[in-house]
This record gives C-alpha cells, structure tokens and sequence, in this order.
C-alpha cells in the first residue's frame, strides 16, 4: 500500500541523460549494505549524479567471479562497467585464477564498453591488490583504451576510517560519498560521460562539502574542475589533472 498527497500524480519519470546504464559487479559494499538507505550507496549516488540507469549486481559473500555472471553482464548493452571485484574470492588463488578471465570474457564480447577496476577499500592485502592491478596492467599493454584503475586505498581519503565505515570494512554513509565523491572524476573521463557538467544542481544537505564537476579535454589530457561549498570553506576552487591512463594523476 502506498500512500500518496490528495493532489498527487503519476506519471511517465523523465528519460535519464545517459539511456544505457551503469553496471557495477562485487560484493556487499557494492550492493551498498550498512547504508542507511538505498539512494546512499556509491552506485546509486554515482548513477543519480551521471542520470544514467543503474544495474547492481552486488552479492553479500556471492560475487566470486563466476563465468557465467561475466556472460550475463556482457550480453547487456551498457554504458560504463565498473568493476569491482576482490573481497568474497575466497583466497588468493581463486581471486588470481577468476579477475582477469572475467574481465576478459566482457572485454572480449564488448571491445568498446568503458571500464572501471576498482581495488578494495578497506583491509587491503598487497597480493590481492597486486592481482586486481595487474588485470588492468595486462589490458593496458595488449592496447585496451577503454580501462580504467583506481586505488581502492584512496577512495576513502578524507576522513580517519573508524569515520567511515561500520566494522573496519563496511562503508556507512559517510564512507559511501567518499567512494562516490573519489571515483566520480574517473567515470567522468569515460566516453558516454565526457565534456559534460554534473552536479550544479545537486544538492546533499547531509555532507556540506559537496561539489559541482565540470570536466574537459586540453592537449590530450583531461582536466576535472571542481568547486566546493562547506561550512568553512567559500568557493574553494580546486583542478585536478587526471593523466592518461597508466600516469599518475597530479592536483593543483
């Protein structure tokens, strides 16, 4: 039962900007548990602020890289995938054994669909991280223009993480935004996404550092343009470079 205002409509929502949609794949965090809603988990958040539909397919313990999950997803026809699978692999060797096949099985099927690797955020583990990495290591060298990598350990920079999380792993609310205010600016440079402004309009009562993004190409670099509005700070203007791939980004 639903209860609606006297004066209430229904009617036909207005298109997204972005008609193909998101697809994120990984596990609780990426399903967005220990939000306090659904509309505060990173997919959502990032999706709303790119009005792109989104498909989560985050598993609570379940997204172990399984084949036929990767021939699902690559039969959609999607805008961005982002990829963010490491923690419910069960060791080492699976995660080494399942990452870059799954990524190959999409890459194979959809050649030009944008991609996004992210690394765990919380409880980092050098050999996993070396295994994730080396996906996107491995697609850069064979000339995959379309992949993208992000540290997992700096999505969640800003705040100490007994902040941010619940248990030391799990995001709360305030570690949500971090990881869609940190991964933002690298969806952006994907192609559906590009030379185009979000955010003007945007408004998040609860975290008062929120920003406006503008981003642009100069010389064969992309350049991000962010401005925010908090508490103790007016107008902080702030560019960030984002380099080409496999360079490290450089802030101004």
């Amino acid at each position: 039962e639903i209860g609606l205002a006297p004066n209430a409509k229904i009617e036909t929502p207005t298109p997204h900007k972005i008609g193909k949609p998101i697809l994120f794949y990984g596990s609780s965090i990426t399903q967005g548990g220990c939000a306090s809603r659904t509309s505060n988990a990173y997919a959502a958040m990032l999706c709303r602020e790119l009005d792109a539909p989104m498909i989560n397919l985050g598993f609570s313990g379940n997204a172990k890289g399984e084949p036929k999950i990767a021939e699902l997803i690559a039969s959609i026809d999607l805008s961005a995938f982002v990829y963010d699978y490491d923690y419910n692999a069960p060791s080492v060797g699976h995660l080494k054994n399942t990452h870059e096949p799954f990524f190959k099985l999409i890459r194979k099927a959809r050649p030009n669909l944008p991609i996004v690797i992210l690394g765990r955020i919380t409880n980092a583990e050098p050999e996993r991280d070396k295994i994730v990495r080396k996906t996107y290591e491995n697609a850069l060298e064979s000339g995959d223009k379309k992949v993208w990598y992000v540290d997992g350990q700096k999505l969640l920079s800003g705040a100490d993480i007994s902040y941010l999380t619940v248990d030391n792993c799990h995001p709360n609310d305030l570690g949500f935004f971090l990881m869609f205010k940190n991964s933002l600016p690298v969806l952006i440079r994907t192609d559906p996404f590009k030379d185009r402004c979000v955010g003007e309009k945007t408004a998040y009562p609860d975290f008062p550092g929120i920003f406006s993004v503008c981003s642009a190409s100069f010389a064969g670099r992309s350049y991000i343009w962010t401005l925010s509005f908090g508490a103790k700070s007016i107008g902080r203007f702030k560019k960030i470079m984002i380099a080409e791939q496999g360079e490290p980004a450089v802030c101004s």
